[in-house]
């Protein structure tokens, strides 16, 4: 939640994000979303932009290798991790694992994030990307990670490759380079030496460490002599060196070098813009030519002037000096060459339509709309980062009547595309495509009208999908759920009501409908699918008890357990005392412990005329949560003081170090005249030190 210098407002919250600016903070700009802890990134020396993020600590997911782009969102929310799992008027669904944000591309993924290239190493905390000149020629263009799981012997420095796969990469070769240590940091030193802080053991602060050096042994140094070139290089005074000198060094094997030369050559205004355009006209040095459009790039955002000889270079015969010169004339928001760049985007060269895609959405080029949509058809959803590319260029140029006429088209990648650029636009017209015919689009449709800051306009429509009997896929029918609870009005508790009465409905589903109604009168203040903060709210319970109330006797005829959990629920929440009888029969004749837990409370404040009969026998039950349920019950009202004391002994004697415990509790809370004897003896045994030290607390 960030107010920028302009005066901007940049709202994203519960996402870990990065941003970017100018060095006096000027174009403020949120780059990047979804990522929960990316403790390093790097840039190739093409600029592109990779790390590896953290995970959410949930059992069976792993870390993810991302490749990071403009208006990306990786799918990570803090919402994820906690909240709404301990809350018991909760549920445990969680968007990120059942849903399968963490994992790379699969058929049927959700299609606003995008996924990481793969699951990757445990902890990561250091990385690097080589310059050019470190270690040896065996490691140029490898990126280095470190993996820190608080034990040395499982927490090396991995080596690794990228390699072209679409508008992204995938992994090229992985090499464990060291182990037994616990690296935290690294750096490449001025020498061409890794250096590595090393936390010695665990994962607690201490008042000491240790720094390694790592390098080639002497016979495979083949950089030596660069790398000596390299270390003078670095200690130079580059603001006092001439433009000459600097236009060679752009050149410079070194990528740490030319970004020196690169940033004080751009400190020199038309001097800078001079040497740069003659480093872009030579052909023998790539990386001088990418350093000269970055610099050109540095100047455009101070006087758009510098930038208008780009479009020159639009059909360069190096097709990686187009894809940089539209990635500048986007990022310096340079209005030229609109017909060139329209006509990028049927290039044979992925990374070039891409990124000429996104130089027509940041100039907002009305005229790329059509193209833009033919290239999202041509894509056909084949790769994800051309089809947010697309995505991200239309919501930027935010004309919605095209995005709406796709509504029936007969392209599925043209209509999952306009359901992303409206959720962009927070478009409540997005509520149309809830009436898809197919089920991934009504599905992504729910996604963006319901999760983060929703499109409130379009609750009620969402909740109306519960009507429906064609789709059934638990991502949907959940959210569909939970927008009628926060809708709330009466015609959103029968739409409930309704689904959770369906023959058909799948039982899990029709649970969390019932358990929805159950807390309809008080719902929790976290979301039932995305566990974002929705507030409190306080609705009528007599009308929720008179709408249900017809429908008690066929719900009561559930057989599945689940589902009959969430029934005893509601019914324990709205206090249907109409239903004592049949509750009881059914904790009578099941003999499922989950189900007995459940019923037992329910009797209890239900106020069941049988109820001490019901805890007692809960208390002689064989399951021990059972047992431990009942003596839980025990109160001032359904246990004499004569019959306590036989009751404790019991317990005390036979039963299970948890049913002892929770007795305690029961005697804390009860009347002191009927448990002093029993508490006085326990506080004798404590002082002579022969209680149990798993009660003594």
């Amino acid at each position: 939640n960030i107010t920028a210098v302009d005066g901007s407002k940049h709202f994203n919250p519960n996402s870990g994000f990065i941003a970017r600016s100018n060095p006096d903070g000027s174009d403020f700009e949120i780059y990047a979303t979804g990522l929960r802890n990316t403790h390093e990134f790097v840039f190739d020396e093409y600029g592109n932009l990779i790390s590896s993020d953290n995970d959410g600590d949930h059992q069976g997911e792993s870390e993810r290798l991302v490749h990071i782009v403009r208006g990306s969102d990786a799918g990570w929310r803090s919402n994820w991790q906690y909240g709404k799992y301990t809350d018991p008027r909760n549920n445990k669904y969680n968007v990120w694992m059942n849903e399968k944000l963490f994992k790379p591309r699969w058929e049927g993924q959700t299609a606003y994030i995008i996924p990481p290239i793969m699951n990757f190493h445990n902890g990561p905390t250091g990385m690097l990307y080589n310059p050019g000149t470190a270690l040896g020629q065996a490691w140029k263009n490898k990126f280095f990670l470190v993996e820190f799981v608080g034990t040395p012997s499982k927490s090396p420095i991995w080596s690794f490759g990228l390699k072209p796969n679409g508008a992204s990469f995938e992994l090229d070769g992985e090499q464990n380079i060291v182990s037994g240590i616990l690296p935290t940091g690294i750096r490449f030193g001025s020498d061409g030496a890794m250096y590595i802080a090393d936390w010695i053991n665990g994962w607690d602060a201490k008042n000491y460490g240790r720094i390694w050096k790592l390098d080639v042994n002497q016979d495979k140094n083949d950089l030596e002599a660069i790398r000596k070139e390299t270390f003078a290089l670095m200690n130079l005074d580059y603001d006092l060196q001439s433009a000459e000198k600097l236009q060679n060094l752009l050149a410079n094997t070194d990528y740490r070098i030319r970004q020196k030369a690169q940033f004080e050559l751009a400190n020199r205004g038309k001097i800078g813009s001079e040497v740069f355009n003659q480093s872009l006209a030579q052909k023998e040095n790539k990386l001088a030519r990418i350093h000269a459009i970055w610099g050109i790039g540095q100047l455009a955002r101070k006087d758009k002037i510098y930038g208008q000889n780009l479009a020159d270079f639009l059909n360069d015969a190096d097709e990686e000096i187009i894809v940089q010169a539209a990635k500048i004339i986007g990022d310096s928001k340079l209005q030229i060459a609109d017909n060139q760049l329209i006509d990028l985007l049927i290039h044979k060269n992925p990374r070039i339509q891409f990124y000429a895609a996104e130089a027509l959405g940041i100039n907002k080029v009305e005229a790329a709309v059509l193209p833009l949509i033919e290239f999202l058809k041509t894509n056909d959803d084949k790769d994800g980062y051309i089809r947010h590319a697309g995505v991200l260029a239309l919501s930027k140029i935010a004309k919605s009547e095209p995005i709406l006429s796709l509504l029936n088209h007969e392209s599925k990648a043209l209509r999952t595309a306009a359901v992303l650029v409206l959720r962009k636009l927070k478009n409540e017209k997005i509520a149309l495509f809830l009436k898809d015919a197919d089920e991934y689009i009504v599905t992504e449709a729910a996604r963006a009208i319901h999760d983060d800051l929703s499109i409130e306009a379009a609750l009620p429509a969402l909740a109306e999908v519960l009507n429906q009997s064609t789709f059934t896929n638990e991502a949907l029918i959940r959210r569909a759920i939970s927008a009628a609870l926060r809708v709330g009005t009466e015609k959103e508790l029968d739409l409930l009501i309704n689904y959770a009465a369906k023959q058909n409905a799948n039982e899990a589903l029709k649970a969390e409908a019932i358990a929805a109604i159950s807390t309809w009168t008080n719902p929790s203040v976290l979301d039932r699918v995305d566990g974002r903060f929705r507030g409190s709210f306080k609705r009528d319970s007599v009308l929720v008890k008179n709408k249900i109330k017809p429908f008690l006797n066929d719900f009561l005829k559930i057989k599945n357990p689940e589902t009959l959990l969430a029934l005893t629920q509601m019914i324990t929440e709205l206090n249907l005392t109409e239903t004592n009888e049949q509750l009881a029969t059914i904790y009578t004749e099941t003999i499922n412990s989950k189900i007995k837990t459940a019923i037992l409370p329910a009797l209890n404040q239900l106020q069941n005329p049988a109820i001490e009969q019901f805890i007692k026998s809960g208390m002689e039950d064989k399951d021990e949560t059972v047992r431990t349920v009942a003596i839980g019950l025990l109160s001032n009202k359904n246990v004499t003081k004569a019959a306590l004391p036989a009751l404790v002994n019991g317990i005390f004697k036979n039963g299970s170090t948890r049913e002892k415990q929770q007795l305690l509790v029961v005697l804390g809370k009860m009347e002191a005249d009927k448990t002093k004897v029993i508490l006085a003896e326990f506080v004798d045994q404590l002082i002579a030190k022969s209680f149990a030290q798993n009660l003594a607390l």
